[in-house]
């Protein structure tokens, strides 16, 4: 990654690969996903997305005990979550 990657602003497609950073400061890697949409109608457990969150599916947990911002039913942590789709933070996810 080149510095300036960081303040790359360009569209992200979605079916791209992203990396999942924590909510608190300093971020951390948490997990990798895939980005299913960025449509604020979009639902997850009958909850919108709104335009705060986006909607991905996790394939690799990197730190399996982190709570989800917003859990599923039965899904709370991202371990629990490999292999389903949940809603993140847009402000925590970019591109790999």
């Amino acid at each position: 990654m080149k510095e300036n990657d960081i303040y790359d602003c360009s569209p992200v497609e979605v079916r791209s690969n992203m990396i999942l950073f924590c909510s608190e400061i300093p971020k951390e890697i948490v997990s990798e996903g895939v980005l299913l949409s960025m449509d604020p109608n979009e639902k997850t457990d009958e909850i919108a997305l709104g335009h705060e969150f986006v909607k991905v599916v996790i394939r690799k947990a990197i730190q399996p005990v982190y709570f989800l911002m917003r859990p599923r039913r039965g899904v709370s942590t991202v371990r629990e979550a490999v292999g389903k789709s949940v809603a993140w933070e847009y402000l925590n996810v970019m591109e790999k």
